[in-house]
């Protein structure tokens, strides 16, 4: 009767390190629960923002960027699609929640609840569904 023993094989470090990776992103969301608690504590309700309007452009910019990006590669049917129609769909969604947040009351906030709600997150929501949907095509291509 004959003993073996189980060595690592070559994958044994990446699995080790992607283990720890993991452990470090569930360690980061476990810190940053009471870090939103004392934000919600201390932060003001009204803050008067340099470069508002920077930060604005820019974040939209992105998305224009991450939009026109998912659209070339829906239409080369691009495997590389989930990634970008996964990041288009954060990046509505966030888009959306600022935007209903950070509107004064009234017209303004009506604006983009519509928007909200007719636009940005049907389409982050159809961005998901493409990112899943071409994901599981991988994941039974690969067999």
């Amino acid at each position: 009767m004959s003993t073996t023993t189980s060595s690592p094989g070559p994958t044994a470090a990446p699995v080790r390190f992607v283990g720890r990776i993991g452990h470090l992103y569930l360690l980061a969301a476990l810190v940053l629960v009471p870090w939103v608690g004392y934000l919600a504590v201390v932060l003001p309700e009204r803050q008067v923002a340099a470069n508002y309007d920077l930060a604005w452009v820019g974040f939209d910019l992105g998305l224009v960027a991450a939009l026109l990006v998912t659209g070339v590669l829906i239409v080369r049917r691009s495997p590389w699609v989930v990634l970008t129609a996964a990041s288009t769909a954060a990046l509505l969604t966030t888009d959306a929640w600022f935007d209903v947040v950070t509107s004064p009351h009234g017209s303004a906030r009506l604006t983009a609840l519509v928007l909200a709600v007719a636009v940005e997150l049907p389409l982050a929501a159809l961005s998901l569904v493409i990112a899943v949907r071409v994901l599981r095509r991988i994941v039974a291509a690969s067999g």
